[in-house]
């Protein structure tokens, strides 16, 4: 289980760091992801590859608008041998 929370804690801290190896370390090159973004008055989807990921953490927090110890929680629901279900705030 701590296994599981540290891949989530180094998945966001790979962007409040700016340290992109975090991700290379564990987030598999598949990488299908789906975020929501607001967008004036709705959430819209978007994908994003694993290279795209691996960009977006080179260089999202380098205006500093993630502070130091800015909040984060990890809640895990369901871990099993292959997969794991977390609930990640931050």
């Amino acid at each position: 289980m701590e296994a599981v929370r540290q891949v989530v804690l180094d998945y966001v801290d790979s962007a409040y760091l700016i340290d992109p190896k975090r991700v290379q370390g564990c987030i598999h090159p598949d990488l299908a992801k789906i975020g929501f973004v607001w967008e004036g008055d709705h959430y819209a989807a978007y994908r994003m590859t694993y290279h795209e990921l691996l960009e977006t953490v080179s260089t999202d927090n380098q205006d500093g608008h993630i502070p130091t110890g800015a909040p984060k929680a990890v809640t895990l629901f369901e871990v099993l041998d292959q997969t794991a279900v977390v609930k990640l705030e931050a």
